[in-house]
């Protein structure tokens, strides 16, 4: 337990976001903004440089930026069924979403 804490402590490297980056799931519903995941992909190289320097900063600095920490919920009711049987999805950030692939694949 104590070397899985020790592992998710460590520095992000490139190779741990290509990595996570590839594993993520395409087609799926968008971040808040409205981007999907393809898009990231398009430009993946940028954005990937780019994201590996927000968490190293997120990291020394032990916060993570507002916008980052937001999710936008939304109440999916179930067919046939009356008002009281939803289900909740949760739309984040595809940065998060990365970063979330990366502490996953540490934990193996």
């Amino acid at each position: 337990m104590q070397a899985q804490k020790e592992g998710l402590n460590e520095d992000i490297h490139m190779e741990e976001l290509q990595e996570a980056f590839r594993d993520m799931a395409r087609e799926k519903c968008p971040e808040p903004g409205g981007l999907l995941v393809e898009y990231f992909k398009a430009s993946s190289a940028p954005l990937l440089l780019a994201q590996l320097e927000t968490f190293r900063e997120t990291r020394t600095n032990k916060v993570l930026p507002f916008h980052k920490q937001e999710a936008l919920i939304i109440m999916l009711f179930k067919p046939g069924n009356n008002t009281c049987s939803c289900r909740l999805q949760s739309m984040r950030n595809v940065d998060i979403k990365l970063l979330t692939n990366v502490f996953a694949l540490r934990l193996g």
